[in-house]
């Protein structure tokens, strides 16, 4: 059986401190609550929810719109390279 370059037997004394204090440090940030966290009812949360479905909703279409705007204003352009035979592999 191989022991790893993390090994606690090999980094000596150095190792097990650390060891415990990587194991302290993923406790303690368990622990860690959010202060503005408050007890919410389920039709206060349902109703948040569903705000945060319909913001993400509105910014779906708002980059599609975006998208073919994009791809419409774009494609003359390619045209324009493709009649004229200025396009490159880069392109």
């Amino acid at each position: 059986m191989r022991n790893s370059c993390l090994s606690y037997l090999k980094q000596g004394w150095f190792g097990l401190p650390l060891f415990f204090l990587g194991l302290g440090s993923l406790a303690f940030s368990q622990l860690e609550t959010e202060s503005t966290a408050k007890n919410a009812t389920a039709d206060e949360l349902a109703s948040s929810i569903d705000t945060k479905i319909q913001k993400g909703d509105e910014l779906i279409a708002n980059l599609r719109k975006e998208i073919n705007l994009s791809s419409q204003n774009q494609i003359p352009s390619i045209e324009k390279k493709i009649s004229s035979k200025e396009l490159t592999l880069e392109d």
